[in-house]
């Protein structure tokens, strides 16, 4: 649940995040925790990628971002209903596991990770 936006929160300079927390909801409908934990997910492995030029990083935290807010509400319930868990809610970390493993996901796949399964292999005339 959001806090509430007072004028002693946008007066004080550590209210401006409660300001800007409440904006992003309010715009993006989305809530703040999920939109951190894509966040988090999303630079894990970005920052750490050697070779990769500003637009390139850019570009792959965006889709991290994306994949992250808008999957982690049914994983979580996925999860929840799976390890039968109700005592708090698994989105934030829904959020970061599934950003984190779309990026680390479109790596593999981008540096011919596809190509290094057997099956795979196989099905192309290879031994």
């Amino acid at each position: 649940m959001a806090a509430t936006v007072t004028m002693i929160t946008a007066k004080s300079p550590k209210g401006w995040e409660t300001v800007a927390l409440n904006l992003l909801e309010l715009f993006t409908s989305v809530d703040y925790a999920i939109a951190f934990g894509a966040l988090a997910g999303s630079i894990c492995f970005v920052v750490t990628a050697p070779n990769l030029n500003r637009r390139q990083v850019l570009g792959y935290f965006i889709f991290g971002y994306a994949v992250g807010v808008s999957g982690a509400s049914f994983v979580a319930h996925q999860a929840a209903e799976y390890f039968n868990y109700r005592e708090s809610r698994l989105d934030t970390l829904a959020a970061v596991l599934i950003s984190a493993l779309a990026v680390q996901g479109y790596f593999w796949l981008k540096n011919g990770g596809l190509m290094e399964l057997p099956f795979i292999k196989k099905l192309l005339g290879g031994k």
